[in-house]
């Protein structure tokens, strides 16, 4: 009677908490936006735009590192072709996922670390449409970096 107490329990518990702290008790939704954003940064590394922009909703909003605020898929893919074909064509970056909390089951918000000879972190807000999800809305701030993360970008960069 006692095992059963305590398992019902744990149950409880961790569904409490999964509402409370908006964390998905579904792995398999959170690997799927682990994807995207996977996708979204192997994108960058091979400088490739449609790729990049493949994770994008058709009118995301978008405020990137330099505070300048755009919408639209196509509008973010020119200026991405034109970012990486420029001043961007030597730009890596590893990331750290290092949050997704589900405000609803078809809605997620995902914060990146993202490191390169620059740190950023970026928020992601996420909708899941017909079985798919896209990134709605993405936000980006420049950050310090910290000094063992100048020699890890070191390192990746060479």
């Amino acid at each position: 009677m006692k095992k059963h107490l305590y398992f019902y329990l744990s149950i409880a518990f961790t569904l409490c908490s999964s509402i409370l702290f908006g964390q998905s008790t579904n792995s398999k939704e959170d690997t799927a936006i682990r994807d995207i954003i996977t996708r979204f940064y192997v994108g960058w590394n091979e400088h490739d735009a449609e790729k990049m922009v493949s994770v994008y909703d058709d009118s995301i909003d978008h405020i990137n590192a330099f505070a300048e605020y755009n919408t639209g898929q196509q509008t973010l893919k020119e200026q991405l072709i034109k970012f990486h074909a420029g001043p961007g064509k030597d730009s890596y970056k590893t990331i750290t996922i290092e949050k997704i909390k589900f405000i609803k089951p078809d809605v997620a918000m995902a914060i990146v670390r993202q490191t390169s000879k620059v740190g950023n972190l970026g928020m992601f807000i996420l909708s899941k449409e017909s079985g798919k999800w896209l990134a709605v809305c993405f936000a980006n701030v420049p950050y310090a970096l910290k000094p063992s993360e100048v020699i890890e970008a070191e390192r990746k960069q060479d």
